[in-house]
């Protein structure tokens, strides 16, 4: 009863209504899963990048789908946005980079709600849409972008936001 009063006065402490359930995108409340769209950005490399974007209302919390470790990029500046707070996600407990990790990117009118590389549980809030401003890729104020060894990863987009990719 103490695990489960501690769960939900941290989830309510966060402005959480409730947790992603099995089955939806896992990082949003079900009502915002499927509001997101594909977009494809091109960096001044010239390497096309693709996005989960969102037009995010402000305190809408993001939540961890898995568990591992969270970091955050410290000095690093978005190239869409210089002004975007970035925070990725890793699906393992090693502090250590690896390159066979599942990796979310998520950049955008975020706050984080710890600063430094931690352990995250599945579903657990890990920041909050800002109410700075920020704007990435036209109006949307949150993205999401998702690799394994360094190549996107599409059956982590297609696991995470079903919702964008309906069953052929």
């Amino acid at each position: 009863i103490l695990v489960l009063a501690l769960v939900l006065g941290t989830w309510q402490y966060l402005g959480i209504k409730s947790p992603p359930r099995p089955g939806s995108c896992a990082v949003l409340q079900e009502k915002y899963c499927s509001k997101g769209e594909l977009v494809e950005w091109e960096n001044p490399y010239g390497e096309i990048k693709k996005f989960i974007a969102f037009q995010l209302p402000p305190g809408v919390t993001i939540f961890s789908p898995f568990n591992g470790m969270q970091e955050s990029a410290g000095g690093a500046r978005s190239l869409i946005n210089p002004d975007a707070t970035i925070t990725t996600l890793r699906n393992s407990n090693d502090p250590h980079y690896n390159p066979k990790d599942f990796v979310i990117n998520i950049s955008g009118d975020i706050e984080l709600q710890h600063t430094l590389q931690r352990t995250v549980r599945k579903g657990e809030g890990i920041a909050k849409v800002g109410n700075r401003g920020v704007k990435m890729l036209g109006e949307y104020n949150v993205l999401f972008s998702f690799n394994q060894q360094g190549v996107p990863s599409e059956e982590l987009y297609k696991k995470l936001f079903p919702y964008l990719f309906p069953q052929k």
